[in-house]
């Protein structure tokens, strides 16, 4: 029913567009003394409709949640079968795996910097592209692309510039509290033995965490010693790789 909601309000988005040319005739018909009887009562109401037509599309615009603009792109998307160009299997054609950031300036340009496209690698983002505990899920999806899904290869890729450089948890969890967390919440997370000052803090350099989470990959007890492992910064404006790690067969 959403949806069909959603296409009403396109097809009336699409009249409307279709129409605008003709809001200055009906204005000008509406104004102009010489124009009398049915063609002036004609467009005086065209006019109205018109205005009270673009009034209603704006404000759903407006109204319309980020959802709502999602949940209606998809449904013109999978219509119109647009999904037929990225169709292709779960395992990489290419055996590689990914770690990378979930920064927003590389989620396409690491795709075109390393030349890759749908269906050629496993991508994992997190913040940082950081394997901070060999039992969390980053390690764990890492696994699964190495044992379950034919991955030969592991790239760590973290990028230049990034937001985990330098981050504390006191300024983390001052955000938590602007956003209102109380303080004995905080409080009893701590005194539960939940370390929040290690699990929240950055990294000082980007090179010696690059470093670091291959050395966990590399050494990790369920991880086959021929799955190599390399390590990389990508530049968030130009796309440049400099490699920190390369790994060889049977690290």
């Amino acid at each position: 029913l959403k949806f069909k909601m959603e296409r009403r309000r396109l097809v009336i988005k699409l009249f409307i567009k279709q129409r605008i040319i003709d809001l200055p005739r009906c204005r000008q018909a509406a104004d102009d003394p010489s124009v009398t009887g049915f063609a002036k009562f004609s467009g005086c109401l065209n006019a109205c409709i018109m205005r009270v037509l673009l009034c209603f599309v704006v404000f759903r615009e407006q109204a319309m949640s980020e959802l709502d603009k999602i949940l209606a792109y998809n449904a013109s998307f999978v219509d119109a079968e647009q999904y037929a160009a990225y169709q292709t299997t779960k395992y990489p054609e290419r055996k590689l795996a990914i770690l990378s950031c979930m920064d927003t300036r590389i989620v396409e340009l690491i795709y075109a910097a390393l030349g890759v496209k749908n269906g050629d690698v496993k991508m994992i983002r997190n913040a940082g592209a950081v394997v901070s505990h060999p039992w969390g899920s980053v390690m764990r999806s890492l696994l699964v692309a190495v044992l379950e899904l034919r991955v030969e290869e592991i790239m760590v890729i973290a990028h230049f510039d990034c937001g985990m450089r330098g981050l504390t948890a006191q300024s983390m969890l001052d955000a938590a509290q602007a956003r209102g967390i109380p303080a004995d919440r905080i409080e009893t997370l701590r005194h539960a033995g939940i370390d929040l000052d290690g699990w929240f803090t950055g990294f000082d350099n980007v090179e010696q965490s690059v470093r670091h989470t291959v050395n966990m990959i590399r050494h990790h007890p369920l991880m086959p010693s021929n799955v190599v492992v390399h390590g990389l910064v990508i530049h968030p404006s130009t796309g440049k790789l400099t490699l920190i790690e390369k790994g060889t067969r049977d690290e």
